[in-house]
Order: C-alpha cells, then sequence, then structure tokens
C-alpha cells in the first residue's frame, strides 16, 4: 500500500512524526507543537536508497 518498505516501516513504528491518511492517500509530517497541524509531503524521502519503485 505505501510507496515503499521503509516508509511503511517508519508509518506503522509511530516513532517518526509521519502519519498516512488514508481518505486522501496522503503522507504527512506532524508537527511537534501539540495542535493538528500536518506538512504534507511530497515525495517519498527513502526511495532513492530503495529497490523498489513507486507504484503509480
Amino acid at each position: 500500500m505505501h510507496c515503499c518498505a521503509e516508509m511503511e516501516n517508519y508509518v506503522q513504528e509511530n516513532e517518526l512524526p509521519i502519519i498516512f491518511i488514508a481518505k486522501f492517500r496522503e503522507y504527512c509530517i506532524r508537527y511537534s507543537d501539540g495542535g493538528s497541524s500536518v506538512q504534507l509531503v511530497g515525495y517519498c524521502p527513502w526511495w532513492h536508497s530503495s529497490s523498489e519503485k513507486p507504484s503509480s
């Protein structure tokens, strides 16, 4: 479902503030200010180091 195995791992581990919003199929980074604001991730930051290519 996720763009690569590393992204899947980070989303599921909950150690980093990366979230996946399934309704919109978007990845976001949650701000640590205590609010509900997020920054949209436009591309997979781990894709270049992964042997997998994102699916269209």
